[in-house]
């Protein structure tokens, strides 16, 4: 965007140990090039591992066959995988972060993203730890969607850790008509600290993991091959990585900074409660409104509480794991169980050439709960053969 500050990418470290320099002489000791060189080729032979890892898992088998495939798929490197406990993420400072800093300082939606994020940074931490990725590494949500699970970009990349369709596929998040597991905080959280951990053993550093995470491990792979250097910073400079990329990596370093102490920057947090769920296995299509009817809550709550479906129902002829308050599971069974089955959703499939103004003329509802019941534009076309819940009444 226009008003962005602009990163100044110069490196001022050019006698860092990280580069391989022996600052002795102002130059690569025959050991560091040796190492440096092994390292490289490490980093650049790894076809048949981002071969493996395009291949989308099965997304509608259950997190055991998941599990498995994705195994499969590692093959020799799944050891690899397990063998060291990740370092601490190394935060650094220089005149990209600072002018990142400078971008998030005192900015409101920073502030408000911080605030929303507290209610999952206690999740994602754990979930973060048990995959030995460093915790800081929660505030890439903040980069990727500001902690917003519905978030979804231009290119389609969805949820708090914006995956893109395929790569939410590689690592098992459901996605159909339905649901959107990409959506699920918890289910999408252990997807990207898996991602990460993939990517820090493949490249050995933070901070092209991230680049990686951003730009993809063959964009990664191809400027590291082709500049002879694993260090992010010099390939920053040398223009080696996509520009976004090249603000990603500082913006993260930037989250991190701003999160740790956000007074210092302008910043004043009104952290949003932790909400507490039940959960209460669902076999069939049931509409929200019939949830929120049986325990007195609203629709929007049930909502954000499930914010992997696509619609104001749980998925038809699929079994979902619905979250509703805490305390209220009993309630909600019981509930439900006095609905007979054909009462507990509407679905309406869309015949050609029905609006919905039409539908909603027909169902003594009107146009904007449909739409919103859906998920769908009140003014756009309705693709035939398209289910449509047509949202029971309030009570």
């Amino acid at each position: 965007m226009s008003d962005e500050p602009k990163l100044d990418l110069r490196i001022r470290n050019g006698g860092d140990r990280r580069t391989g320099v022996d600052r002795r002489r102002g130059r690569r000791g025959p050991e560091r090039r040796q190492r440096e060189r092994r390292r490289l080729r490490l980093i650049v032979n790894t076809g048949a591992l981002l071969a493996a890892l395009t291949l989308p898992t099965n997304p509608r088998g259950s997190p055991q066959s998941r599990r498995h495939h994705l195994g499969f798929l590692l093959g020799p490197f799944g050891t690899s995988l397990t063998v060291r406990p990740a370092p601490a993420f190394p935060l650094d400072m220089n005149d990209a972060i600072r002018a990142a800093v400078r971008g998030y300082a005192g900015q409101p939606f920073v502030a408000e993203a911080l605030s929303r994020g507290a209610k999952y940074l206690p999740r994602i931490q754990r979930t973060f730890a048990d995959e030995r990725v460093p915790p800081e590494l929660a505030y890439v949500a903040l980069v990727e969607s500001e902690f917003r699970p519905t978030a979804e970009s231009w290119a389609k990349a969805r949820g708090v850790w914006q995956f893109m369709p395929k790569t939410g596929e590689r690592f098992g998040l459901e996605q159909d008509e339905w649901i959107d597991e990409r959506s699920d905080p918890d289910k999408a959280t252990a997807a990207a600290a898996r991602y990460l951990r993939i990517l820090y053993e493949m490249f050995g550093d933070w901070n092209l993991a991230l680049a990686a995470y951003n730009a993809g491990e063959g964009t990664v792979s191809r400027a590291i091959a082709r500049h002879r250097t694993a260090d992010f910073w010099r390939l920053a400079r040398l223009g080696a990585l996509p520009e976004e990329t090249r603000h990603y990596v500082p913006r993260v370093h930037a989250a991190i900074t701003v999160a740790r102490d956000p007074e210092r920057y302008g910043l004043t947090i009104a952290p949003e409660p932790v909400v507490e769920t039940d959960v209460v296995p669902v076999a069939d299509a049931v509409d929200l409104q019939l949830v929120a009817n049986c325990v007195d809550t609203d629709v929007g709550a049930l909502r954000e509480m499930n914010p992997a479906l696509r619609r104001q129902a749980t998925p038809l002829g699929a079994e979902f794991e619905l979250r509703v308050p805490e305390g209220t599971a009993v309630a909600v069974e019981r509930c439900l169980e006095a609905i007979a089955p054909d009462r507990r959703v509407r679905i309406h499939i869309v015949a050609r050439g029905q609006t919905l103004r039409g539908l909603a003329r027909l169902y003594r509802t009107d146009v904007e709960r449909i739409a919103d019941a859906n998920a769908i534009d009140p003014g756009g076309k309705l693709p035939r053969g398209a289910p449509l819940v047509i949202p029971a009444l309030e009570e």
